[in-house]
Order: C-alpha cells, then sequence, then structure tokens
C-alpha cells in the first residue's frame, strides 16, 4: 500500500493472519495526518506479522478486541509508534501480544492512550516482549490516561492491567525524550 491517504488497513470483526504487508506513506512525512499502518477492532484472534509500515500516525492502533498479536514487525518514520488506543467509552482490549518488532525515528515508542472522558472501560493482559526501539524522538514507553491530552489531567474510567514487559525490550530515545511516561487517575485505574 502506498501514499494512503487515511489508515493504510482496517482490521473489523475477522479473524485474520496479515503476513508481509508493507504500508509505505514516506511520501506524506511532512503532511501526513490519521496515516496508521494497522487499525484493529475485533475480537480475534488477529496477527499481524512481517510486515512494514512507513507513516506519520501510529504504526498501530488497537481500538478494542481480544487476542490480538503483533511481531516481527518493523515501524519507521515520525510515527506515533506501537499503540493501544485511544480507549473510549465502553471498550475492551485484552490478550495483547506485541512481541519482537523494530520501531525506528518515531515520535512514540510502545503507547497506551486512554480518553480522559471514558467509563467503563478496560486493558487488560498487555505483553511486550523482544521489541527494539531506537531514535524515539518524545516518549519511549507512554501509558496515558489524558488523551486528546498527552501528559494532562487523567481520567479514572478505564482500568489498565496487567500491563507486562518480559524478557528484553530495548528502548534507546533522545536526548531530549523520555524512556518512561505513565500518567494515570488513580491506583484503582492503574494497578499494574
Amino acid at each position: 500500500i502506498k501514499n494512503a491517504p487515511a489508515r493504510g488497513v482496517a482490521i473489523g470483526g475477522a479473524s485474520i493472519v496479515v503476513d508481509t504487508v508493507t504500508v509505505d506513506n514516506a511520501d506524506g512525512d511532512a503532511l501526513g495526518a490519521n496515516t496508521d499502518g494497522f487499525d484493529i477492532s475485533s475480537d480475534g484472534p488477529v496477527t499481524v506479522q512481517n510486515s512494514k509500515v512507513h507513516g506519520q500516525d501510529d504504526c498501530l492502533a488497537i481500538n478494542r478486541g481480544s487476542d490480538i498479536t503483533f511481531t516481527g514487525n518493523t515501524c519507521t518514520g515520525p510515527t506515533h509508534g506501537i499503540s493501544i488506543g485511544s480507549i473510549t467509552s465502553s471498550t475492551t482490549v485484552s490478550n495483547v501480544i506485541i512481541s519482537k518488532n523494530t520501531v525506528t525515528g518515531a515520535v512514540n515508542g510502545l503507547r497506551i492512550k486512554t480518553d480522559a472522558v471514558a467509563t467503563s472501560s478496560t486493558v487488560n493482559g498487555v505483553t511486550y516482549t523482544g521489541n527494539v526501539l531506537t531514535g524515539i524522538t518524545k516518549y519511549g514507553v507512554l501509558i496515558d490516561q489524558s488523551y486528546p491530552s498527552t501528559l494532562g489531567t487523567p481520567g479514572t474510567g478505564v482500568v489498565i492491567e496487567k500491563v507486562v514487559f518480559s524478557g528484553t525490550n530495548t528502548i534507546a530515545v533522545g536526548s531530549s525524550a523520555y524512556r518512561l511516561e505513565i500518567n494515570c487517575g488513580s491506583t484503582t485505574s492503574c494497578p499494574g
């Protein structure tokens, strides 16, 4: 997929394996917006593997769903990285594996973002393992409950739990970037 005007691939309501797909929006680096590589809103199983994304928005955006695996992929350009969210009201994301991906030159590396005003939602069971992030310009890992602000006043209506970083995840950020930022509304909404 070359120079998509918006998201490259949207997956909803299907069990599917996506293998060796390239989403190349490099020509839009100056002006591109909403050029997510993969948007997933599906109760899986869904696997995206061995694929490449160059874009200006999320390399991956999981908006809702379960049993989702994103593995062995490459994300380049000024993307917003590998994201869960933004999570809105009455939404569940569960059983997600983000493994063995490479993210280079992105604004964010790994991110969970929930709407500040969202209610009755959960993000449960997310595992990050074997990912390599280099040249990240703002946030290596960002868990933020204040979307659409970044690190603003967080809400408490989305419970984020069982987020695990296992094995080795390499996170290299630029000199003015942050390796890790967590912005949760309460210990109840972010128990760990």
